[in-house]
C-alpha cells in the first residue's frame, strides 16, 4: 500500500466582518454530525451503469454535482434579503488540461436512499444507485482524483503517485469574478454575494507506525483574473503517496442569510431500537449547472424535504429520503409510532408534491397546502400521503389507537374531505389572517377523522398539542383575538393585550369543546410547548414580553428580568380553570423555549431552547459562563411544582439556535440545532476552520440534562 502525504481541511466558508476568534473547541462532547457519510447519488440517462452516470449528493447546506466529464458544481443557499426567498449561487470547478477519465461510481453503499416526487409514483419511490464516493479517474498522468461527501462538507481528494508532480494540478472556479489570497491563506473567491473563501490547505505525510508528519503547503494563484489556482508544496519524501485533500463547508454569504438558519433540522424522533430520526429542509439537487446562476424562489423548487435515519450514536447514517415537488416544501413535524412507523407533516407549494392513490385529499389549491406522510421504517416506501386544507401543518401526536392528531393553521373553511364519516365536524372560518385547526386522522392516512377550527377575527396559529390516555387533547397556541370561544369558569376568559396565549381542551373526536382559556399579560405572548403529567396536570411553556404576565409572589422568578422577552412556564390543573404554579425564566436578553418534556419518573420538566442572556436570574451552573452577545443553547431542568431549576449553556463564540428536542435512552435528550461558531464543542476530529471566517453548520447532541451541570455526552 503507498503511503501518504496528506493535504487537507480546504474549508469553503464566507468570510464575515469581525474580529478573528479562537478556537476553543471541546473534545467529546458532542456527536459530531457533521462527520456523518453522505452517499452520492447515481443518475444516468438508462439503467443503472455507473460508468454513463451524473452524480450528486445532498448535505445539509448545499448540494454538490459531478458530471460525466469531471466537471464539480455546489449550489450555495442563501436568503435574498430584498424579497426574503431562499436562493441560491451555483460554483464550479474544472481541472484545467486535464486528460479524458471515466467517472465512475466508488464502493457501492448499502444505505438506502429514496426521493418521491409527482403524483404518480410507485410506494418505494425513486430509488437510486447509491455510492460512498465518485472517481474522477487519472485526471493527469499519475494523479487520480475521488470525491466524499459529508453532512455538512465535500472532501475533494487529489492522490499523487510517486514520481507525478502536484505542479500538475490546475483548478478553475467558474461563478465567481476573481481569486485572491486571504491574510490567513485561505483562496477567497469574489461573486456577486461577497467572498466565498477555502480555508488555508494543510499538509501531513503518513509515516511508518502511523505517525504523521507536517508539511508546508498553500495556494498558489496562477492565473488570478481568470480564477485558476493550484498548490505550492514544501519539502517531502518523493518515495511517498501524495494527497491532497480539500473539503467544502457549508457557508452563508456576508450580505445574505441562510434559508431557515433557525430550522434547517426542524423534527425529531426516536423509535423503539433507539434510532434516531431527523427531517428538515435542503437545497434541491437538481440544481442549475450554469456557474454563478442563481436559481429558485419558493415555488420554484428550490426546497425539499429530507428525512435521515441515525444509529443511538449519532455517528452512522442508516437510510435517508428526499420528498418534494417543483415548488417548495416545509416539514414541521415528525412523529415515530409505537410500530416505528414515521409520520412528517408540514407544508408544500407543489402542485406535483407526491400523493398516493387512496389519499383523502389528492388536490387542494391556493399557494400552501398542509401535507401529511407516512413512511416505513427504513425510509424506503412511501406508505400513504395526502392534503388536506390550506396553510401549515405544525404539530403531530400519537392517539391510543394509532390514529394521528395533527394540528397547525388555515386561512379557509374546512372542507368535507370524508363522506364515510358523517360526523365529521365542519367549522365555518372566522375571519383573520390565520385560524388554527385540530384534525384527527386514521393511521393509514385514507380518512379525514375528524377536524375543527379553533379561533376568532384575528390572527390564531396552533403551536403545540398532546392526548391523555384517553386521547382528550390539549392544545396550546397564541391568539390576537378577543372573541376566541373561552369556556365558562377558565381561568382567564378576557383577552389581556396584543396577543395572549390560548390553551384549549377538547374530546377526542373533536365535536365537543372541554375547556379553553386565556394566558398572558399587555404584551406579547406565544407559547411553543405543552406537556401532560400523570396526575392530570397541563404544563405550558413559551415566551413573554409583559411584565404583568401572571405569576405568583412565590414563584422562583416573580420580576420580569428585562430584554425583549422572558421565558414563562405555567401548570394548569386539568380543566383549565386554575393555575396550580407559574414562573418567569430569564435573563435581560432575548429569551426563548422551544421543546418541554418531563422525566421518565415525572419529577422534573426539561426545557430546551435559545438565549442571548448572559444568565438567567437566580440560575448557577451554566457550562459556559462567558458568553457572546449572540444567542447559545440552553437546557434547564425545574422540578414539577416549577422550582429548583438547574440549567447549562453550550455553544461557542457566534450564534446558536435550538428548535427541537427529544427523549433519547434513559435520562438523556437529544437535540438539534445550527451553529455559526468556528469555537463550537465537537469531536476530536471536527473541522479545521479559517481565522476570521463564520460557518453555519447543524449539531445533534446528546445531553444527560438530568446529571450534576446538565453533562454533555
Amino acid at each position: 500500500m503507498w503511503n501518504k502525504l496528506l493535504l487537507g481541511g480546504i474549508v469553503l466558508v464566507i468570510l464575515l466582518a469581525g474580529p478573528a476568534w479562537s478556537s476553543t473547541a471541546q473534545s467529546d462532547s458532542f456527536a459530531n454530525y457533521a462527520k456523518i457519510a453522505m452517499p452520492f447519488l447515481g443518475e444516468a440517462d438508462s439503467g443503472l451503469d455507473s460508468r454513463m452516470m451524473r452524480f450528486s449528493a445532498r448535505t445539509f447546506f448545499g448540494a454538490v454535482q459531478v458530471d460525466q466529464i469531471g466537471t464539480i458544481s455546489y449550489a450555495l443557499p442563501f436568503s435574498d434579503r430584498q424579497s426574503g426567498k431562499p436562493r441560491y449561487l451555483v460554483l464550479q470547478e474544472g481541472l484545467v488540461n486535464k486528460q479524458n477519465s471515466l467517472v465512475i461510481g466508488e464502493e457501492r453503499s448499502a444505505i438506502p436512499v429514496h426521493s418521491f416526487s409527482g403524483q404518480h409514483l410507485q410506494p418505494g419511490g425513486k430509488e437510486s444507485a447509491v455510492f460512498e464516493s465518485v472517481s474522477l479517474g487519472e485526471v493527469y498522468t499519475g494523479i487520480h482524483v475521488s470525491l466524499k461527501a459529508t453532512g455538512n462538507s465535500v472532501e475533494k481528494i487529489f492522490r499523487i503517485e510517486p514520481g507525478a508532480s502536484w505542479s500538475s494540478i490546475r483548478i478553475k472556479v467558474s461563478g465567481g469574478q476573481a481569486i485572491r489570497l486571504g491574510k490567513g491563506g485561505e483562496l477567497e473567491v469574489e461573486t456577486a454575494m461577497g467572498a466565498v473563501a477555502f480555508a488555508a490547505p494543510v499538509a501531513f505525510q503518513e509515516m511508518e507506525g502511523g505517525l504523521h508528519r507536517s508539511v508546508a503547503v498553500s495556494y498558489t494563484l496562477i492565473h488570478p483574473l481568470e480564477a485558476v489556482y493550484g498548490f505550492t508544496v514544501g519539502e517531502y519524501d518523493p518515495n511517498r503517496e501524495l494527497i491532497i485533500d480539500p473539503i467544502l463547508m457549508a457557508a452563508c454569504f456576508g450580505n445574505a442569510e441562510v434559508p431557515n438558519f433557525d430550522m434547517p433540522l426542524t423534527s425529531l424522533g426516536v423509535d423503539g431500537e433507539g434510532s434516531v430520526f431527523i427531517a428538515g429542509v435542503t437545497s434541491a439537487a437538481d440544481f442549475p449547472v450554469t456557474a454563478g446562476a442563481f436559481g429558485g424562489s419558493f415555488n420554484g423548487g428550490n426546497s425539499d424535504i429530507f428525512v435521515v435515519k441515525l444509529d443511538n450514536n449519532l455517528q452512522k447514517l442508516l437510510a435517508a429520503t428526499f420528498i418534494g415537488g417543483e415548488g417548495g416544501e416545509l416539514c414541521k413535524a415528525l412523529l415515530v409510532d409505537r410500530q416505528g412507523f414515521v409520520y412528517l407533516s408540514g407544508s408544500t407549494s407543489s402542485n406535483s408534491f407526491p400523493v398516493t392513490p387512496r389519499a383523502f385529499q389528492a388536490k387542494l389549491s391556493g399557494l400552501q397546502k398542509a401535507f401529511i406522510l407516512k413512511l416505513d421504517n427504513n425510509l424506503s416506501n412511501l406508505l400513504a400521503s395526502s392534503l388536506f386544507v390550506e396553510g401549515m401543518a405544525s404539530v403531530m401526536t400519537a392517539g391510543g389507537n394509532d390514529e394521528i392528531y395533527i394540528g397547525g393553521s388555515t386561512s379557509q373553511e374546512i372542507p368535507e374531505l370524508s363522506v364515510r364519516n358523517p360526523e365529521i365536524l365542519v367549522t365555518k372560518y372566522r375571519g383573520g389572517e390565520w385560524d388554527g385547526f385540530v384534525a384527527k386522522i386514521d393511521h393509514n392516512l385514507e380518512q379525514l377523522m375528524a377536524m375543527t377550527l379553533l379561533g376568532g377575527k384575528g390572527m390564531d396559529v396552533v403551536t403545540a398539542l398532546t392526548t391523555d390516555k384517553t386521547d382528550v387533547v390539549y392544545v396550546t397556541g397564541f391568539t390576537s383575538s378577543t372573541d376566541f370561544p373561552m369556556s365558562k369558569g377558565a381561568y382567564d376568559t378576557s383577552h389581556n393585550g396584543e396577543q395572549d396565549v390560548f390553551v384549549a381542551k377538547l374530546d377526542g373526536r373533536l365535536l365537543k369543546p372541554l375547556a379553553a382559556t386565556y394566558l398572558g399579560g399587555k404584551g406579547v405572548e406565544i407559547s411553543y410547548a405543552i406537556v401532560l403529567d400523570a396526575s392530570g396536570f397541563l404544563y405550558v411553556a413559551g415566551r413573554t414580553g409583559s411584565r404583568d404576565f401572571p405569576v405568583f409572589e412565590k414563584s422562583f422568578d416573580y420580576t420580569y428580568n428585562g430584554g425583549e422577552s422572558d421565558l414563562f412556564v405555567v401548570k394548569f390543573n386539568a380543566d383549565l380553570t386554575s393555575l396550580t404554579a407559574s414562573t418567569f425564566l430569564g435573563g435581560v436578553g432575548d429569551d426563548h423555549v422551544f421543546s418541554l418534556l418531563l422525566d421518565h419518573e415525572q419529577r422534573n420538566l426539561i426545557l430546551v431552547g435559545d438565549s442571548d442572556s448572559k444568565g438567567f436570574a437566580g440560575i448557577i451552573g451554566a457550562i459556559f459562563q462567558e458568553k457572546s452577545s449572540s444567542p447559545h443553547v440552553y437546557s434547564l431542568v425545574l422540578t414539577n411544582d416549577l422550582y429548583m431549576p438547574r440549567m447549562s449553556f453550550f455553544g461557542g463564540s457566534a450564534r446558536e439556535a435550538c428548535p427541537v428536542a427529544v427523549h433519547g435512552d434513559g435520562d438523556s435528550i437529544i437535540i438539534a440545532g445550527s451553529t455559526s461558531s468556528r469555537d463550537f464543542p465537537t469531536t476530536p476530529d471536527g473541522y479545521r476552520t479559517a481565522a476570521g471566517a463564520s460557518i453555519y453548520q447543524t449539531f445533534v447532541a446528546k445531553i444527560e440534562a438530568l446529571a450534576d451541570n446538565n453533562r454533555i455526552k
